[in-house]
């Protein structure tokens, strides 16, 4: 709630959606939620920026008072955080299945199993140069 209460007091010219989102970041990181998978949702508000100011109004009415009804806001920032934890879950288990694909195509070719993280940031696009191949694996420069 210190959300939407700090935005709809609207205390600075500008910025007061990015102030209320670090405020509960910050509400989330005392209770120990604090990695930023679960404790921000700023990719899901990138994605549904209509809907979150939407619920704003709808929670706010346009100014603070402590008898709206905020079970639209609860419910918006309990999907939002779900949602993103879906989808870092699905992050995962797509470069776990990268990486898999890649081993085995190192091994059919060869390879040796050093090589697979090299495989894996060419098939995300990424430049595979000497300096950074050497610093995943640690090699003496």
């Amino acid at each position: 709630m210190a959300h939407p209460n700090l935005v709809m007091i609207h205390p600075f010219r500008d910025g007061n959606g990015r102030m209320g989102r670090c405020l509960q970041t910050l509400a989330l990181a005392r209770e120990q939620i604090v990695a930023p998978v679960f404790s921000g949702i700023e990719e899901y508000l990138g994605h549904n920026t209509r809907a979150y100011y939407d619920v704003l109004a709808e929670v706010g009415g346009g100014a603070w008072n402590p008898h709206h009804d905020a079970s639209p806001w609860i419910r918006f920032c309990l999907t939002a955080h779900h949602r993103q934890a879906k989808t870092h879950l699905r992050r995962i288990e797509e470069t776990e299945r990268l990486w898999r694909e890649r081993a085995s195509i190192a091994r059919s070719e060869g390879l040796p199993e050093r090589s697979v993280g090299g495989l894996v940031d060419a098939a995300l696009g990424f430049r595979l140069r000497n300096s950074t191949y050497r610093l995943q694996l640690r090699l003496p420069g």
